[in-house]
């Protein structure tokens, strides 16, 4: 049995109002129902860090899981967070794509999304194993983690060729389904292999739709109000548009600084509040 997410309304003892959030959290097999209480602000925060996501994509190519997810499960838990990120990547991804889709190196996808396949059925498993303030500990040490490699140049040998591409995609499908966050081992692969910018830009877009889709086909399925989901795609669609502008006048280098700043910030902040309510 499935227990879709949903929001309503509630006036709390001090007249301040709140929303709550019910996710549906996949236990080792066993689906249980939870209620979230989250404030105004912290449902604010969902279309801002999209937005600021949305505008990082853009620019870099890959950077708006990696500035969103922090500040989406921040605000409202591991699995309304995730998979509302990976549904915004999406859209992200299929809008960036129908403008790069020239550039695209075709005949390196299918390579890359059998290790994708691998790495999402272990990420599902993971995740039936953790829970709570573990999984968000787990998701915020993954973004943090992967993010400083990308910050680092770490470009080891493994990481090129087929066997760079499948083990790639295998690292991004089980970062994906856990944190939204699967960019950065294909980012890796790329430096390491000696992608053309233009080309990981357009091509990077085609695995995340598919590694995403299937990430969200993996996992409990969201339910927002009409106004919210509203909310999102505009905050999303304003972001690539602003993002467009912004990539015309801010280096990629510059860019990417700004995108490793705020995902490991973000990701230590998410460690530091799940450890302090163990």
């Amino acid at each position: 049995m499935q227990w879709p997410v949903g929001i309503g309304s509630r006036r709390s003892n001090t007249g301040l109002s709140h929303l709550l959030v019910g996710a549906c959290v996949d236990l080792g097999g066993r689906h249980v129902s939870k209620q979230l209480t989250m404030s105004p602000w912290e449902i604010g925060l969902i279309p801002f860090g999209l937005f600021l996501g949305s505008v990082a994509q853009r620019v870099t190519g890959m950077g708006g899981t990696l500035v969103a997810a922090p500040i989406l499960v921040l605000a409202s838990g591991a699995h309304v967070g995730v998979t509302v990120c990976l549904m915004a990547n999406v859209i992200m991804s299929v809008i960036i794509f129908q403008r790069t889709w020239r550039q695209v190196r075709w005949r390196r996808i299918p390579t890359i999304l059998v290790g994708v396949l691998g790495g999402s059925a272990l990420g599902v498993a993971t995740a039936g194993v953790l829970s709570g303030p573990l999984l968000q500990i787990a998701i915020g040490s993954m973004i943090v983690f992967a993010t400083t490699l990308i910050a680092v140049g770490w470009q080891p040998r493994l990481a090129r060729g087929n066997v760079g591409r499948v083990a790639a995609g295998g690292a991004s499908g089980f970062i994906n389904v856990l944190s939204g966050s699967g960019g950065p081992p294909l980012a890796i692969h790329a430096m390491a292999d000696r992608w053309k910018h233009s080309e990981f830009v357009s091509t990077i877009q085609v695995v995340m739709i598919a590694s995403a889709l299937l990430a969200i086909s993996l996992r409990q399925p969201v339910s927002l109000p009409p106004w919210l989901w509203l909310l999102i795609v505009g905050s999303v669609l304003l972001g690539l548009a602003l993002g467009s502008t912004a990539a015309q006048r801010i280096s990629p280098k510059a860019s990417r600084h700004l995108v490793v700043v705020i995902a490991i910030g973000g990701g230590v902040a998410i460690i530091w509040k799940n450890v302090m309510s163990l």
